[in-house]
């Protein structure tokens, strides 16, 4: 009886777990396929489903980590709304594809047949308003055709005329004279007015005649929307009378008619409109994963994610947008990675309310490209938006493509993004006064933008007033932007601005090359109301160093600076303006542009230093120059690396120069995400690239507000504390130089590197050391604050500075954000009394510069020699046989050079 109860427990134990496992674990895998049928259950690629309708039916059985399967060379017509649905970690709802061929795609469209002829090669059929108004697209085999319009766009300035005069009210505009057309030709039909540089609204033409072109007003009450000026541009569309080209199409909303200009019997094509909201509603969902497929079409938003956290999608495809390809508000742990997002009238992506963003190795292209049919206002026409929200994680949009963009391509806000390795190019197509990467009234900080590449961008110069110009820049921060981090970007080929500052303060912008661009670099000030509480917003109190701007033209500018409000002060206005090379080649051709007050003046580098002798102290002019005259194709060589390879180049026996005065010539190797200007012909023997402020040595980290040292030591498990002085190893630092002024800092005593854990980026992180210096924080830049006083700023996140912690006495070092007035980020660099090596021991280097050899006097026999690069690349060793070495040069490219002897003193010399 006994045996019998075991068993039974054994069985019943046993179907508790089977029970548990198939309730708790199960994952169930559905099926859809063109081939399917809707009545199948839909659980196996025998039976599958047949449309998305299907799919939205059985929405409240899909459960965590289940899998929805769709069938590769598919067209699935719908939209699939999965709102609300949540998976959960480590079990996640997937859709995916299956099977083999293209993608399958998910399509919120529908096809329109019937067509009759209207007149000629134009069709019409019956459409009603859809959603209350016209339909935003037409699709000719999938592709998106232009909405008729008058002129068209290759008519002469883009297809735009010329706006002479408006009316008070904003709702009439006028000519220089009469219209070439018939009056009320377009009416009832749309004018699509380009109102200044970055406005284009849409509204119902009412009536026209002679000059004269009256609308009604869509919203009244847009007061920037609505605002016209003078002598910019508009046209007609979305009127039968404007079809003259195979695709156009007009939509006329009171006759319920949709006409189509076709060169073929339009019931032979495949003419499509979009259809539902959505193509694919993912808001309010939770670990959700999307890969390998193609989602099209959409009224509103292509794909809709609003509440969404812990989203997945992988190598997928959206297309065809009409607002929005993507929007979404309040998101967490969003990642997208190889993802291709192409072809919308507005926007690409709005994604604001993020937290945790990760957006890499994406393609964004095609979007805002046809001027009206995209939404007024500062958003519409952009490539991606990206706002974080307070107190977010960090976001990293990062290694994207995004180009063929209406506005910006990239507008970023909030804090805490690293934007970086992206190439962006041609944007500012349809409207203009915007950016490559563009950020505007964002006081945020932890915000890093480095190592893109921002290009090719011609300008809105379509409709806008004769001899106006256009306003696009590569990266720009606008209307009281400050704490911006701007570094290691290129920017090439932009008619404008390459790096725009405007009423933007505190922000720091180094070590960028700007290339072929009517103004390198500008800070601009002028009368406003941007600031808080409606103040006075200023380009002021910005740091700006080591940028190289070169310029391709002899009326090019390497940099404008102006603050229109008054010429009092301008001499340390602007801020830190130092250690800049402005390259304009072109012999008689000023440099820099400022507007001091209201006056107007260009300068040369020189003439500039002796007006206002706070800026540019080391700044250098161009190495070599050349006639006004000639063709810089000739003397100018510009390399551009856009991908994460590095790059080698040959430059045959050729000298030539760059902006810093470094001469090359062989091979030469351009880094990941870089560029290199180089000018033929060599530089002065004697330029030094730039000055190593703290030469090899040994030093004491001092407070600048009490005698109190930095030091490491086991009794702290390590970690960087300050100390009362005394001659004690573990208070003595070994800096390194590892070129641009980067060093390792080696504790004496323990021999471990000065870092930040874990690389973190952040306030409050307590300084440490460690074994190695193998990583970024593990290397620290010295900055000049002062006479003899420095910032050391982490090398992996250089908006932040070595903090004394509020300048408490025997506190621990802290990592915090760089403000060069925060005294308890100013140190004092102080040589050691007692020397590595004998106190009377001069390192001397001679002949300097040299061509064959150099000789390095005050070694002693044994004394190990290093000759590296200005990359601090070692390029020679040798160990000192006499109190005089010799080393043989010959194997060396032209350049400069340093030369120690490792944890002493370190001398610069010249090979030329």
């Amino acid at each position: 009886m006994i045996l019998i109860k075991q068993q039974l427990k054994t069985y019943l134990l046993g179907m508790f777990l089977v029970l548990c496992s198939t309730t708790v674990f199960a994952q169930k895998n559905y099926y859809v396929s063109a081939s399917g049928n809707d009545s199948n259950n839909g659980t196996s690629a025998a039976t599958p489903w047949k449309t998305i309708n299907k799919v939205n039916s059985q929405k409240s059985k899909i459960n965590a980590g289940d899998v929805i399967n769709f069938n590769k060379g598919d067209v699935f017509y719908g939209s699939l709304d999965l709102k609300g649905k949540k998976g959960s970690s480590g079990k996640a709802i997937v859709l995916k594809a299956y099977g083999s061929g293209n993608k399958p795609i998910l399509r919120a469209a529908k096809k329109i047949n019937n067509w009759t002829r209207h007149n000629g090669n134009i069709w019409k059929t019956n459409l009603a308003k859809v959603n209350n108004g016209r339909i935003p697209s037409l699709f000719l085999n999938n592709q998106a055709q232009q909405i008729g319009r008058e002129p068209n766009i290759s008519a002469a300035n883009g297809g735009y005329r010329t706006i002479k005069s408006h009316a008070g009210n904003n709702k009439s505009i006028s000519e220089a004279s009469s219209l070439p057309y018939a009056s009320n030709r377009f009416k009832g039909g749309e004018i699509t007015i380009r109102t200044t540089d970055d406005n284009v609204k849409v509204e119902t033409v009412t009536s026209h005649g002679g000059t004269t072109v009256n609308f009604s007003l869509s919203d009244p009450s847009a007061g920037f929307e609505n605002n016209i000026e003078n002598n910019f541009g508009y046209f007609f569309q979305n009127h039968v009378n404007t079809l003259d080209q195979n695709g156009e199409w007009a939509h006329d909303t009171n006759a319920g008619v949709l006409y189509l200009y076709s060169n073929s019997n339009p019931n032979n094509l495949n003419v499509e409109i979009p259809a539902g909201d959505e193509a694919l509603a993912l808001n309010n969902t939770n670990y959700i994963k999307i890969q390998d497929l193609r989602v099209e079409g959409g009224l509103s938003q292509t794909l809709a994610i609003s509440g969404a956290s812990n989203l997945t999608i992988t190598n997928c495809n959206f297309y065809n947008g009409n607002n929005y390809l993507s929007l979404g508000f309040t998101l967490s742990n969003i990642k997208v990675t190889n993802t291709v997002f192409e072809e919308s009238n507005n926007v690409a992506i709005r994604w604001e309310g993020i937290n945790g963003l990760t957006f890499t190795n994406n393609k964004v292209q095609n979007i805002g490209m046809r001027t009206g049919m995209g939404a007024p206002g500062f958003i519409g026409y952009t490539g991606v938006r990206f706002i974080s929200k307070s107190g977010s994680s960090t976001n990293i949009i990062e290694k994207n493509t995004i180009k063929d963009i209406g506005y910006h391509a990239l507008n970023f806000g909030g804090g805490n993004l690293k934007i970086r390795y992206n190439n962006i190019s041609n944007y500012c197509y349809t409207k203009d006064d915007g950016g490559g990467i563009y950020s505007v009234g964002n006081k945020n900080g932890n915000n890093s933008i480095y190592n893109n590449m921002v290009h090719d961008s011609p300008g809105a110069i379509r409709g806008i007033p004769a001899g106006r110009g256009v306003k696009t820049a590569g990266i720009y921060i606008d209307n009281d932007s400050q704490n911006q981090l701007i570094y290691e970007n290129t920017v090439y080929n932009i008619v404008g601005w390459g790096l725009m500052a405007n009423l933007s303060s505190k922000n720091t912008i180094k070590d960028n090359t700007v290339y072929n661009c009517d103004n390198g670099l500008v800070l601009s000030t002028y009368n406003n109301s941007f600031g808080a509480g409606g103040s006075v917003a200023k380009s002021t109190n910005n740091t700006v160093t080591n940028n190289i701007l070169f310029c391709k033209k002899p009326n090019q500018f390497s940099a404008r600076y102006t603050n229109q409000i008054t010429d009092a002060g301008f001499n340390t206005f602007l801020g830190d303006v130092n250690s800049n090379y402005y390259c304009m080649p072109f012999n008689g051709s000023k440099q820099i542009s400022i507007r001091a007050g209201r006056q107007n003046t260009e300068y040369n580098l020189n003439e500039f230093k002796s007006k206002y002798p706070n800026y540019e102290k080391k700044g250098k002019g161009a190495p070599v120059t050349l006639a006004a005259t000639a063709n810089p194709n000739t003397f100018i060589k510009f390399v551009v690396n856009t991908t994460g390879v590095a790059k080698s180049v040959s430059l045959g026996s050729t000298d030539y120069v760059d902006a810093k005065h470094n001469n090359y010539t062989g091979n030469i190797t351009v880094a990941p995400y870089s560029a290199i200007v180089l000018l033929k012909g060599k530089a002065d023997a004697g330029s030094p690239v730039t000055s190593q402020l703290i030469d090899n040595g040994m030093y004491t980290i001092e407070s600048v507000t009490s005698n109190q040292r930095l030091l490491s030591r086991a009794l702290e498990t390590f970690n960087a504390k300050m100390v009362n002085p005394g001659n004690y190893d573990d208070q003595k630092w070994i800096f390194t130089h590892l070129g641009d002024n980067v060093y390792t800092i080696k504790n004496k005593a323990n021999n471990r590197f000065l870092e930040v854990p874990y690389a973190k980026c952040e306030n409050g992180i307590q300084v440490a050391t460690y074994t190695s210096a193998a990583g970024k924080h593990q290397q620290w830049k010295v900055i000049e604050n002062g006479t003899n006083v420095y910032g050391l700023l982490p090398n992996h996140c250089q908006t932040q500075g070595l903090d004394r912690n509020n300048g408490t006495l025997n506190t621990n070092a802290i990592t915090y954000t760089y403000e060069k007035r925060n005294g308890n980020q100013k140190w004092k660099i102080v040589p050691t009394t007692a020397s590595l090596r004998s106190s009377e021991a001069v390192l001397t280097v001679y002949p300097n510069p040299a061509s064959e050899l150099i000789k390095v006097a005050g070694v002693k026999e044994g004394d190990k020699l290093v000759v590296r690069n200005m990359n601090g690349v070692v390029v020679k060793e040798m160990n000192a046989t006499a109190e005089e070495a010799v080393i043989i040069l010959d194997n060396l490219k032209t350049g400069m050079y340093i030369i120690s002897i490792p944890g002493t003193e370190s001398k610069q010399f010249y090979k030329q």
